[in-house]
């Protein structure tokens, strides 16, 4: 080794050697330090600190640096990591209480469609009820007006009835005084001439139409007077139907029908006759 080196080298090998064993002695004293560093104590009731790794894009030198960490340190990142917790929870928590609790006393519930519908059905058969008896009402009432005003037309009716018939009679005792006797006539000419005289009122007779849709019928008994030509002198009812339309019809004939055939004789007579009503079959 000697014979190889030259007497500079050998010079210069324990320098050499210096310098590698402090640069050795460097490095395990840093390697110590480094592996006896006491780690950081956390509190009891602490939750775990958080940790941050930052990934470099590029590839970087690692720079050690003495991490000088104590306890008040400790506590005061713990201190923010639990407020910041508490923070998140009560932030969670505020939706939850807006939201309204349900009230313990029950609403006033609607009513379910099925009921509106059944109160609505029963509202509209009570107003249709009602109409109806309102209408039935009216109709009694216009019944018996109608009724009433019959009557009364009927009451004046037969009143006017009765006067005629009185004067009638009179006129009848003043004519029979007038009259000459009517046995002039044969029993031949007087059938005959009676015929004619019964077929010219039967054509001009009148079945009152509200007599009719009422049932009412019968025969009157009329008696009349008629001068030579044949003209109507007197009428009166001898007896009557029983209902005032037919009675007044029968009036109401003997002078439409005047003058009816005169006597064969020309002179005045004095007749009976009776007049049907009766539905045709």
């Amino acid at each position: 080794m000697q014979g190889v080196l030259g007497p500079e080298s050998q010079q210069d090998s324990p320098l050499w050697l210096t310098g590698g064993l402090l640069a050795l002695a460097l490095h395990g004293g840093l390697a110590v330090w480094w592996m006896w560093t006491p780690p950081p104590v956390a509190a009891d009731d602490a939750p775990p600190a958080a940790i941050m790794i930052e990934i470099a894009d590029t590839a970087q030198a690692v720079q050690t640096q003495q991490n000088n960490i104590t306890t008040e340190k400790v506590d005061a990142q713990a201190s923010q990591a639990q407020n910041k917790e508490e923070a998140q929870s009560d932030g969670a928590a505020a939706p939850a209480q807006a939201q309204p609790q349900p009230s313990l006393k029950d609403p006033e519930k609607p009513l379910p469609v099925v009921e509106k519908t059944v109160m609505t059905q029963s509202a509209a058969r009570a107003s249709k009820s009602k109409k109806d008896e309102q209408r039935k009402a009216q109709q009694k009432r216009q019944h018996q007006q109608k009724q009433q005003q019959e009557q009364q037309r009927e009451q004046a009716a037969s009143a006017q009835s009765v006067q005629a018939q009185v004067q009638a009679q009179q006129a009848l005792r003043n004519a029979a005084r007038q009259t000459v006797a009517s046995n002039a006539l044969s029993p031949q000419q007087r059938a005959t001439w009676m015929s004619k005289v019964m077929a010219h009122l039967e054509k001009r007779k009148r079945y009152p139409q509200a007599a009719q849709d009422r049932g009412q019928q019968g025969v009157a008994t009329v008696e009349f007077t008629l001068d030579g030509q044949g003209n109507v002198q007197t009428v009166a009812l001898r007896k009557g139907v029983g209902f005032s339309a037919l009675d007044n019809e029968v009036l109401s004939l003997l002078r439409r029908a005047s003058p009816v055939p005169a006597p064969p004789d020309g002179e005045p007579k004095r007749l009976t006759a009776q007049i049907q009503f009766f539905p045709r079959s």
